[in-house]
């Protein structure tokens, strides 16, 4: 079939010392969306270090591993969400960032204790994108993590960050909220019409 041929063409880019080869065949297998997409994806992940030794491809070898983090993400299944998951723990911080942004776009409310467990450990940048990703996963139970937020008076931290950490909040809340409604109206227009 034209899937598992794209498959093998990626799995034969992936092999190709050039990232800029590997980084199309990431993107390729991200919307190919297969297990073997998965697998592939998950190899070159935990081998990417071994194969790109060379320091003067750090910024390539990064910018590769956030693309695989990416297609991992936009692929969207239990599967997928398990390899990042795993990754991260192992993760440096700017690999967490980036995998942060990745819940974001994956939207799979198993990442929550993730986030909530990181949020404690990171920077302002890194917390903001946790609210983000929170309020983009869009699950209830982080509601009660973001209201901890909005009553968040820390001396560590300054209070133009406190600020933006709120605004980051309602931002969420709001995100998550306002689904929450969206689907009670489209239960309640479902129900009239059935």
């Amino acid at each position: 079939t034209g899937g598992s041929n794209a498959v093998k063409i990626c799995k034969q880019a992936l092999l190709d010392e050039d990232i800029t080869v590997q980084t199309a065949a990431v993107f390729a297998l991200g919307n190919i969306g297969n297990m073997d997409s998965i697998e592939m994806l998950s190899a070159l992940l935990w081998e990417i270090d071994t194969l790109h030794k060379e320091t003067s491809k750090s910024i390539l070898k990064a910018r590769l591993k956030r693309n695989i983090f990416r297609s991992l993400a936009v692929i969207n299944t239990n599967e997928s969400f398990n390899v990042l998951s795993m990754y991260f723990h192992d993760a440096s911080e700017q690999e967490k960032l980036q995998l942060i942004y990745s819940f974001d776009i994956l939207k799979n409310p198993a990442a929550n204790s993730l986030i909530y467990e990181y949020f404690t450990k990171s920077d302002l940048e890194t917390k903001l994108a946790c609210i983000k990703a929170l309020g983009s996963i869009g699950d209830q139970e982080a509601i009660e993590f973001l209201i901890k937020i909005l009553n968040l008076t820390d001396e560590k931290i300054s209070s133009n960050d406190i600020i933006a950490l709120h605004q980051e909040a309602v931002y969420a809340l709001r995100s998550i909220l306002g689904s929450i409604i969206a689907k009670k109206n489209a239960e309640q227009i479902t129900a009239y019409w059935t």
